[in-house]
């Protein structure tokens, strides 16, 4: 339950970040929501991890070592929204070109994988112990050889519950690979689509520019400015459309 809990959290933080940048594209309200209904879920995740190992203490550290990070990479998501919306578009994009932000999502990701690395530690001990203990019964069923049929159907329940026990921890591994698979599938997904798209802009030899409105600033100005109009990207996102399309086409634009 606890890896499971911790690899909903890694899977729900991937897709709370994507949303935060989703923002910064469209600037609707609609993705705000939905990054900040993203921030609850991380929430509750956190929550859940804290309240299925309450008797560990060690890990009850570890969250307190994990939980300053998520408010902080939030916080970082928030700083950024909260300029787009104040109007300091450029001052946020700056903000959001920075390492900090990526720095903070991967020092938490490492918080968490400690976590799991944790909860697989203590399964293969518990594993151990109970496998000693099984042979401890088996060993003791064979010295006392003059026990009856009584206690060889009692072997047998022992048998057939190892059995159980073994399928069940199966189940839990397997569960485990799937939901890493799942989310590391997932946040592969998110990262090409994010890559593609830039590997696009960054390396077309036509000039790629976003604007919230025409009378609007520039949210993005592709690398292909410098060649074509001789403006660095900066330069230009802060040009008003008028400056740079003819009077005569100014009305089609």
């Amino acid at each position: 339950e606890v890896l499971g809990a911790a690899t909903m959290l890694q899977a729900d933080l991937a897709v709370m970040a994507s949303e935060g940048r989703g923002f910064i594209i469209d600037r609707t309200v609609d993705s705000k929501t939905r990054f900040e209904a993203g921030a609850l879920r991380v929430g509750s995740d956190v929550m859940a991890v804290r309240a299925l190992t309450a008797d560990n203490p060690m890990q009850q550290k570890a969250i307190d070592r994990l939980e300053p990070l998520i408010d902080a990479r939030i916080t970082v998501l928030r700083e950024i929204v909260h300029g787009i919306e104040a109007g300091d578009a450029e001052g946020a994009l700056r903000s959001a070109r920075t390492q900090r932000g990526r720095a903070l999502m991967d020092q938490t990701l490492d918080a968490i994988e400690a976590i799991k690395a944790e909860e697989k530690r203590l399964l293969g001990q518990r594993t151990v112990i109970t496998q000693y203990a099984v042979a401890e019964t088996f060993t003791s069923l064979i010295l006392c050889g003059v026990l009856a049929t009584a206690s060889a159907l009692f072997a047998l329940a022992l048998l057939v519950g190892r059995r159980r026990e073994r399928k069940h921890l199966g189940d839990l591994h397997q569960l485990n690979d799937n939901l890493e698979a799942r989310v590391a599938a997932r946040t592969a997904d998110l990262a090409m689509t994010e890559a593609r798209y830039r590997l696009l802009a960054e390396n077309s030899s036509d000039l790629i520019a976003l604007k919230s409105s025409f009378a609007g600033a520039h949210t993005y100005v592709s690398p292909a400015s410098r060649a074509m109009i001789g403006y660095e990207p900066e330069e230009f996102m802060i040009l008003a459309a008028n400056l740079y399309v003819h009077p005569d086409d100014l009305g089609r634009v």
